[in-house]
């Protein structure tokens, strides 16, 4: 008898560990908690959270928890907070703070992406209707019609659900501000370094320099690698440009070595004058094929 109860309570144990804090779908209910890092200089009032919480219930700047949401993921800052298959963001006023910060501190050229996201499970509002450009929409009317239309970036993203996000609230949207000065342009799939005529001298560049510190810092954290592609205008020879494309390469992986990114992580080539994306009949076209393109490839 006793050898009976003690395997029924072994079992009973093992199926609690399983649903419970592994698969985080217990039945009797589970604290999740959200993991807040990397937030500088910003503090627990400007996040976005589930309408529910109120100031007493953070815990500190590191760590706070979402009884009933169900919510499992990092909540990173620009990350907005929706209900399962709602266009509306469960804090507005606590989001808005932080892109109101956001954009003061951008340049003058720099433009924001607005990136909504859906899970494929999640009920559609309307028939052919995008719910992450709906999503993104709602997010854009917050910075109202003093942004322009034209430094902001809206796209729509499908992402991977599990079976712990089923109903509870996700983050919808990702809102991250975008580059674009004279020596760096962020694209969606790759960033454009800028060079002067006919040179590959970028180490005296501090705009430059604090753009890699940034991508450095996420190159330690990840296995992500580097590809750069040179390019240059057409007023030399087909060889000397693409000599000069690979210079400048080879100037910017310099550079990323000597803030520690290992060699190995990074590819290089020259594409010389063969892929302008501009016209090299205007001097302003020309500038903008002195490039070196860096893409970013996931490991």
């Amino acid at each position: 008898m006793l050898l009976w109860i003690g395997t029924v309570l072994y079992f009973a144990v093992a199926w609690w560990w399983y649903v419970c804090p592994h698969k985080k779908v217990c039945p009797f209910g589970t604290k999740y908690s959200i993991e807040l890092s990397g937030l500088p200089s910003q503090s627990d009032k400007n996040l976005n959270v589930a309408p529910s919480e109120t100031d007493s219930d953070l815990a500190d700047e590191s760590e706070t928890s979402i009884e009933s949401s169900g919510l499992s993921a990092s909540l990173k800052p620009g990350s907005a907070l929706f209900e399962w298959s709602s266009t509306e963001i469960s804090s507005p006023s606590a989001f808005k703070s932080w892109l109101d910060s956001t954009v003061q501190s951008l340049g003058a050229r720099d433009q924001v992406e607005i990136k909504g996201q859906f899970h494929a499970d999640e009920d559609q509002p309307a028939e052919g209707a995008d719910l992450g450009l709906l999503r993104a929409n709602n997010v854009r009317e917050l910075l109202g019609s003093a942004f322009p239309d034209d430094r902001i970036r809206i796209v729509s993203e499908p992402v991977p659900a599990n079976l712990a996000d089923v109903g509870k609230a996700i983050v919808g949207v990702v809102v991250r501000p975008l580059i674009n000065n004279e020596t760096i342009i962020e694209l969606p799939d790759r960033i454009i370094i800028n060079f002067p005529h006919a040179s590959d001298d970028i180490l005296e560049n501090p705009q430059l320099n604090e753009y890699l510190d940034q991508l450095v810092q996420r190159l330690s954290q990840t296995s992500e690698k580097v590809h750069l592609v040179g390019h240059t205008d057409n007023t030399a020879s087909v060889r000397r440009n693409n000599y000069l494309g690979m210079l400048r390469t080879d100037a910017v992986k310099n550079l990323l070595v000597s803030k520690g990114v290992s060699a190995d992580r990074i590819t290089t080539e020259s594409m010389g004058e063969s892929t302008p994306i501009a016209t090299n009949n205007t001097a302003e076209g020309r500038k903008k094929n002195r490039r070196v393109e860096l893409t970013i490839i996931s490991s």
